[in-house]
């Protein structure tokens, strides 16, 4: 079931329009429920632990997507060797992917700075 919270005058159940009313105006008013959870909310705020736990799921979540984005761009730069013969170092570059990880992909053998990408085959 799916509510619209800034229709809560419209609900019929008093337990639920209280809740939606909170949910959209944040505030407690005189509704039991909403008032308990409003000071749960504010205990945990105060918690160290949940800070820790808050600020380490942060992380985690930039982490995500931080390799999302990654696998994004390696993915783009793949498309663009595979189908527009641009060259594996160029596409990564544009793409800000790692080199490595665009030959990784693409199957063939990436060497150091030293002389950059040595080909094998393209995989189509």
């Amino acid at each position: 079931m799916i509510y619209n919270a800034s229709g809560y005058e419209k609900e019929t159940d008093a337990k639920i329009r209280n809740f939606l009313r909170f949910v959209y105006t944040n505030d407690p008013s005189e509704d039991d429920f909403s008032i308990r959870l409003t000071k749960r909310v504010e205990n945990l705020k105060q918690s160290e632990g949940f800070k820790e736990a808050y600020a380490t799921m942060g992380i985690w979540e930039m982490d995500i997507r931080r390799d999302e984005r990654k696998a994004s761009a390696v993915e783009a730069a793949v498309i663009a060797v595979r189908e527009f013969n641009i060259d594996p170092k160029l596409a990564a570059e544009k793409m800000k992917a790692p080199l490595e990880d665009v030959m990784e992909s693409l199957g063939m053998n990436y060497d150091e700075p030293s002389d950059g990408c040595e080909k094998e085959s393209i995989p189509v």
